[in-house]
């Protein structure tokens, strides 16, 4: 018998004897003419009788128990408390907390042309922007609450002051994946009427590929430093038809103290945009590594780069993945003789096959 068996059987015998009063001598024993083993003992069945009568029951063993064991420190009371906060499971934490993009619950959905879903976060208002929309592409302008106060103070030498544009690209005739709103570059940016354009510095920030509405798209920022103030910059640009843009000149304003920048990250993570229609990129920009031609064509292989959206002079390369090209004979090929290993190159697609290639002397 161990500790805890004499410590429990010494407890019943004290809970017993309370009950029924002081010991009293056993009986004289007066052997029978036959023992059975086999049968219980009387005194067996008195002890149940009198556990039953005193109502001890399981409960009343355990709390004898519990009476006797040292108390175990549950992991609340064993580990000092931090007041850190609860680690969120809902995505991925933001590397800054004043630009963690705002909770997918906290958005409306928007159905633009195409089907397109587009989440717009609380505060936040989404309309068509007349001024930018025609027969061919369409434009919607994101706009925070008119009494929310933007840090810095939207600069007044843009004219257009949506915050947040969002494009549907309609059939791009000449598609360019870095460029702004994927239609080229516009160098007058820092004054819209084109009158100052001396002392412009742009730099790009970050250069990646991410999702927009569950479409790959190229991402950009930059920083335009004009000769009266500085504009920050991002863009989305799906590079696959149908195409589709998101772009700001505010990407470091802050609303409710939240980044614009952040905004756009929540309104891409929780947009669903229209299926592709193509598997080939509209357009393609990259470093020559490799050239094979055959009878009937060529094999081109580009390490894709990215130049600022607003200076196609100011190139970014990251990595070194590759991209090949098969190009017909039917496709347009401008300065063939120069497409050698480390020159630029554009190129055309409507999709399916190569449409143009051509030599960039910049």
């Amino acid at each position: 018998m161990n500790d805890f068996d004499t410590l429990l059987s010494e407890q019943l015998n004290d809970l017993v004897d309370h009950e029924t009063g002081p010991e009293r001598p056993a009986p004289r024993f007066v052997p029978t003419e036959q023992d059975e083993p086999s049968k219980a003992r009387p005194w067996l069945f008195a002890a149940a009788v009198i556990i039953l009568a005193v109502g001890v029951s399981w409960a009343s063993i355990s709390w004898i128990t519990r009476s006797q064991t040292p108390p175990v420190a549950s992991p609340s009371s064993a580990v000092p408390s931090t007041n850190s906060p609860t680690p969120s499971t809902s995505g991925s934490p933001s590397a800054t907390p004043t630009s963690a993009k705002p909770s997918s619950a906290s958005t409306s959905t928007a159905v633009l042309s195409g089907g397109a879903r587009i989440a717009v976060p609380t505060g936040w208002t989404l309309s068509v922007d007349a001024a930018g929309t025609d027969s061919n592409r369409k434009w919607w302008c994101l706009t925070p609450a008119s009494t929310a106060t933007p840090v810095p103070p939207l600069t007044t030498h843009i004219k257009d002051q949506c915050v947040i544009s969002l494009i549907d690209l309609g059939q791009v005739l000449a598609f360019d994946p870095n460029g702004l709103e994927g239609v080229g570059h516009e160098l007058t940016v820092c004054d819209m009427a084109g009158s100052q354009t001396a002392g412009v510095v742009d730099t790009i920030d970050v250069a990646d590929t991410r999702s927009f509405g569950g479409r790959e798209s190229t991402h950009s920022q930059w920083t335009q430093v004009c000769p009266n103030y500085t504009l920050h910059g991002e863009q989305y640009l799906v590079p696959t038809a149908t195409n589709w843009a998101m772009n700001t000149d505010f990407a470091t304003t802050t609303y409710a103290g939240v980044t614009v920048s952040s905004v756009m990250a929540s309104v891409a993570a929780s947009s669903t945009l229209p299926a592709g229609t193509a598997t080939l990129w509209t357009g393609d920009r990259g470093f020559v590594r490799s050239v094979s031609k055959d009878s009937t064509g060529m094999r081109i292989t580009i390490d894709r780069y990215q130049d600022c959206a607003v200076d196609q002079y100011v190139i970014r390369n990251d990595d070194t993945a590759t991209t090949t090209y098969v190009v017909p004979n039917s496709a347009t090929v401008t300065g063939a003789d120069k497409l050698v290993a480390g020159a630029k190159v554009a190129i055309a697609t409507n999709g399916t096959i190569v449409t143009e290639v051509d030599y960039l002397d910049f």
